[in-house]
């Protein structure tokens, strides 16, 4: 039988009882130092051929098993793991999320708090490249993010590469789909650029892009759309001049008549020679409008 109250002496191997926490303070000696760089171990001797946990945390209610808490410079709790089978720390819920981080800034000047952070790094300086973090399902969804937020600028998941040539976010496939954006209201891809193309597809064997608006209908065709809306759109410029800069291939649509752009006609030109200035070349239409609703043979 071990401790039954508190003040009692802890007997190791045996069941101890306490009706008080118990505390174990790190203190240096006569010398000005602390002999170890811990304050209480358990391991588990290599003669044991079973698992073993090497400490266990249990709690009740909305208690943690294990709490760790450092300065601004440390890790609250830290796990290591040496090898490619294991994990540093490992979160398991049956129902629920198997690890929670929670940020809660409250500097006005540090907004943008992090709930979780993933850093893979390359001490040896060998051009090694690591993942930060990595999510795998074996029949569900490997990674997702979800915002809450009301503001402007919530963002579910969040990428960012500060080199030039890196990927802030990507996504790969060998049979399937490397990305995909869905939305039930709103936009599905939202792509943009300060001072570049916001959207480069392609492909080796396959085309570019393939645009598909309404419902997918069957056709002798094959794939065809169905539901009466554009595949595709140019938003037309009320500039009222050619581009100074273009590229081979490079589309414009502009509104003929700025004055009356309401109620104007729009015109479309390729860019035929690069140079500057680049070359273009009207797009020649069918002369007569077609009202929307008009049968097509």
């Amino acid at each position: 039988m071990g401790a039954d109250d508190s003040g009692d002496d802890l007997v190791v191997g045996e069941h101890n009882e306490a009706e008080d926490g118990t505390h174990l303070v790190a203190t240096v000696n006569d010398d000005g130092t602390y002999g170890d760089d811990y304050v209480f171990q358990a391991s588990v001797t290599p003669l044991v051929g079973h698992t073993v946990d090497g400490l266990r945390g249990i709690s009740r209610g909305l208690g943690n098993g294990v709490f760790g808490t450092t300065g601004s410079g440390g890790a609250g709790v830290l796990g290591r793991v040496d090898g490619t089978a294991g994990a540093g720390v490992r979160g398991e819920n049956l129902t629920g999320a198997a690890v929670l981080g929670v940020s809660a800034p409250t500097d006005p000047a540090q907004p943008l708090g992090v709930g979780v952070r993933g850093l893979a790094q390359d001490p040896a300086n060998k051009g090694l490249q690591g993942v930060g973090v990595e999510g795998r399902s074996q029949n569900g969804i490997g990674v997702r993010g979800i915002s809450d937020g009301t503001e402007t600028g919530a963002v579910g998941v969040l990428g960012i590469a500060d080199a030039i040539a890196d990927i802030g976010v990507g996504g790969t496939s060998n049979d399937g789909i490397g990305v995909r954006g869905r939305s039930t209201n709103g936009t599905g891809v939202d792509a943009h650029s300060d001072t570049d193309d916001a959207l480069v597809a392609t492909s080796v064997r396959g085309r570019g892009g393939v645009f598909q608006s309404g419902k997918g209908a069957k056709a002798p065709i094959g794939l065809a759309s169905a539901g009466g809306i554009a595949q595709a759109r140019l938003v037309p410029s009320v500039d009222g001049v050619l581009p100074v800069a273009g590229k081979l291939g490079d589309l414009y649509a502009i509104v003929s008549n700025v004055a009356t752009r309401e109620h104007g006609g729009v015109l479309l030109f390729l860019c035929v020679q690069e140079g500057t200035p680049p070359m273009w070349q009207r797009v020649q239409l069918d002369p007569t409008p077609q009202p929307g609703g008009t049968a097509i043979p």
